[in-house]
């Protein structure tokens, strides 16, 4: 297993991974890492309440996602029953 470098914080830390997830870790590093410099408040925090608080944040980022994809989803399907009706009556116009 691949072992990865990433530095958070201007920490260094090594991270063994599955083959392929390599890039994967490097992105999640950028967005911590992003996450800390838009949050200067989160630097002074001891270390580990600084990793809980990012943790929490990025879990409500995610909540946040998959809440709204969760209208979306109910918006296509709510489409595609009206869509649905339309081939129906489509056919039947389309018969002789």
């Amino acid at each position: 297993m691949p072992i990865v470098k990433l530095i958070i914080d201007n920490k260094d830390f090594e991270v063994e991974c599955g083959d392929g997830e390599e890039n994967l870790l490097h992105e999640a590093e950028k967005k911590i890492n992003s996450k800390i410099e838009i949050l200067p408040e989160l630097k002074l925090l001891p270390e580990s309440k600084k990793f809980l608080m990012l943790s929490l944040i990025l879990a409500g980022d995610k909540i946040g996602e998959d809440e709204k994809n969760n209208k979306f989803l109910d918006k296509y399907k709510d489409l595609d029953v009206e869509l649905s009706k339309l081939e129906i009556l489509i056919k039947k116009i389309s018969k002789p």
